[in-house]
């Protein structure tokens, strides 16, 4: 086995553009529906750059969670897994809560 290059070359986690490439070449029959729930996301990428950056701590993967700072409110951290408690404004809830929620209409539009 070869190490791998850089984080950059890594496996793509939980990345619904991967998903979406996927579904568009396996051409499902219900691959329309699958496509526009996974496209709806808007905050499940939020989760993919902080897990990435708690497994992988880097300079590149703390500038990502800066770079998310801006769409919540209370978004100080000292680790990336303190992200989990800043405040997603629209809601007023924990960021965790909307990305667990935004998970469940995504997956509830792709089965419907």
């Amino acid at each position: 086995l070869r190490p791998i290059a850089g984080d950059h070359a890594e496996p793509s986690w939980g990345d619904l553009a991967k998903i979406n490439i996927i579904v568009s070449r396996l051409m499902p029959s219900n691959y329309s529906q699958l496509l526009s729930a996974f496209g709806s996301s808007v905050m499940i990428g939020d989760l993919q750059k902080i897990r990435n950056a708690c497994a992988h701590i880097s300079a590149d993967r703390l500038a990502d969670i800066r770079s998310l700072q801006v769409r919540y409110n209370r978004n100080s951290f000292l680790h990336p897994s303190d992200s989990l408690f800043w405040v997603d404004p629209a809601s007023g809830d924990f960021s965790w809560n909307g990305w667990l929620y935004e998970m469940k209409l995504v997956s509830a539009a792709a089965v419907k």
